[in-house]
């Protein structure tokens, strides 16, 4: 009896060495990984709004003109005083495919529905507040390990990658800033209201 107890327990041994060799090769893709943003290469599998990954080099971004119009209008939008609401409300109305349909129709090269996923409040308070559209980058803001159930976390901001001017901008820094401080002015007021 006790032969067939530990016949059982031995494979979990076998086992420890390819978890220390996962775990390692983890670290040096983690490496590689940050050694690319700081160049300022682009590794995302997902495009910012308003840009496409280059056909020549997957790293570098490049504007898609058509999704930068919008882009600059959403941002024009919110500064005249639109909220996040009654901006995805026009661009649903004008039919312009929301960042995951702008995605799909990357991929597939077949425009979707715009009412298959169409704009709401998130998107486009997510895009308002990506700096990328600057022409500046920002890596390592989320870490997700597999080791621990592929959980996502937040990084604490002091650990972030900043490159700058890593691709062509789209929305003028100055106005981005401005549109920030609006943002944060917005949450305090709403904060306050709701406590």
């Amino acid at each position: 009896m006790e032969q067939k107890r530990n016949s059982r327990c031995s494979p979990s041994f076998s086992v420890l060495p390819q978890i220390a060799h996962s775990k390692d090769l983890a670290k040096k893709s983690s490496s590689a990984k940050k050694a690319l943003w700081r160049e300022g290469k682009f590794t995302g599998a997902w495009e910012p709004y308003g840009y496409r990954k280059s056909e020549q080099d997957r790293h570098q971004l490049v504007v898609d003109e058509e999704a930068a119009g919008h882009l600059r209008a959403i941002f024009s939008m919110y500064m005249d005083g639109c909220s996040y609401s009654d901006i995805a409300k026009k661009l649903n109305a004008d039919g312009v495919l929301s960042p995951t349909l702008q995605r799909e129709y990357y991929r597939s090269g077949e425009k979707p529905s715009p009412e298959s996923k169409p704009w709401n409040n998130y998107e486009v308070k997510r895009v308002l507040q990506d700096v990328h559209c600057t022409g500046d980058s920002v890596y390592g803001k989320y870490q997700q390990s597999v080791f621990q159930g592929n959980k996502q976390r937040n990084r604490p901001e002091s650990e972030w990658i900043y490159a700058e001017n890593t691709h062509e901008g789209i929305i003028d820094k100055e106005l981005f800033r401005q549109v920030q401080e609006k943002i944060r002015e917005f949450t305090e007021e709403y904060k306050k209201r709701h406590q």
